[in-house]
């Protein structure tokens, strides 16, 4: 039988029998702990970069499709057949966006890598973690796609429909290396009930702005941009469904956006009504009314002014930070609700 000292964390009856001391297993567990926590600090900090790489990296998109440099490469993954792409400007950002991508797919497959080192691989973080790299790979696939179909519609809709929700699992494991949200001092207790009924509307919300990044990208890539002219008007009527497929695309855009709207409104006030207690949950509610409010001033400028390329941009970038400042509300959310649980 080995002499060796039994250090196991938790036995101090066998670290005596051993000869052992309590310092030792101290020494032991402070290094442990250390460990523990560098790892759960990398894992914050990455995830962190990993989310903002990721919303970059879909204004980077916008920027290629409004500058029209989505063919600037026609090949992939080269460019021209060459690893340095030529020096005329639609290849210089085209492949920009690639390099980008390829940053962003490594601080990705990063942060999935510290989630199970940090939390175990559990079956929920294998499950969670396998679905990330599968929409990252997908995206790739996508991307290449893209290129090859020279940018159907469907397909870009698709490409940054699957983006936002790459973007919004993100969000959600970038929450869990957060602290989860605290409750006021002082605060009366917080009903769970009420609490998983605001839930409901806070997934209610997030659905609500993906189903509107998705029409909207379609009326995008469809080329219905231009087909109504005026808000709350179209080409100077109020709903002229019927006339063309394209003028009823931008229309149908138009009430999902005012639903969606509405929508928000109800669940903001209701997070400063309701919510109170834990603070972290109004105030990401003004982040998103403030980003709502943002998106609909880029839309409706947009259509009543014409849609020059810089405002294309804005209005993506615009989109994507609603989606992800509501992907974080309700990641707060759920957060918040494991907090009143009482659960890790």
């Amino acid at each position: 039988m080995s002499n060796a000292p039994d250090l196991t964390l938790g036995s101090p009856g066998r670290d005596r029998r051993n000869g052992t001391s309590g310092h030792a297993v101290r020494v032991h567990r402070a290094r442990h702990t250390t460990r523990g926590s560098t790892t759960s600090r990398a894992f914050r900090a990455v995830s962190y970069a990993a989310v903002l790489a990721t919303y970059l990296l879909i204004v980077m998109g916008a920027i290629v499709r409004a500058s029209g440099s989505g063919l600037g490469c026609p090949d992939w993954p080269l460019c021209y057949g060459q690893l340095v792409p030529p020096g005329h400007t639609p290849a210089v950002i085209e492949y920009s966006h690639r390099l980008l991508g390829g940053i962003t797919s490594l601080l990705i497959v990063a942060t999935v890598a510290l989630w199970g080192r940090t939390w175990g691989w559990k079956r929920p973080v294998a499950l969670g973690g396998g679905t990330i790299l599968l929409l990252l790979a997908l995206q790739v696939v996508l991307g290449a796609i893209v290129v090859k179909m020279e940018l159907p519609p469907t397909i870009v809709m698709i490409h940054l429909g699957m983006a936002m929700l790459l973007i919004g699992l993100l969000v959600g494991v970038a929450s869990l290396a957060s602290p989860r949200p605290h409750l006021r001092d002082g605060a009366p207790s917080l009903d769970q009930r009420q609490h998983a009924r605001f839930t409901r509307l806070v997934v209610g919300a997030a659905a609500a702005v993906f189903l509107l990044v998705l029409t909207g990208a379609y009326v995008r890539a469809s080329g219905a941009t231009w087909a109504c002219v005026g808000f709350p008007s179209c080409n100077g009527e109020l709903l002229p469904f019927g006339v063309n497929r394209l003028m009823d695309t931008q229309l149908i855009h138009r009430i999902v956006a005012i639903l969606v709207a509405a929508h928000l409104l109800v669940t903001i006030i209701r997070a400063w009504s309701r919510e109170r207690a834990i603070p972290l949950i109004p105030r990401i509610a003004v982040l998103v009314g403030l980003c709502l409010l943002a998106q609909i001033t880029i839309g409706v400028t947009a259509v009543s002014n014409g849609v020059p390329p810089f405002t294309q941009v804005l209005h993506v970038a615009g989109a994507a930070a609603l989606w992800c400042s509501t992907a974080i509300w309700l990641a707060a959310t759920l957060r918040a609700g494991q907090t009143l649980a009482g659960a890790r």
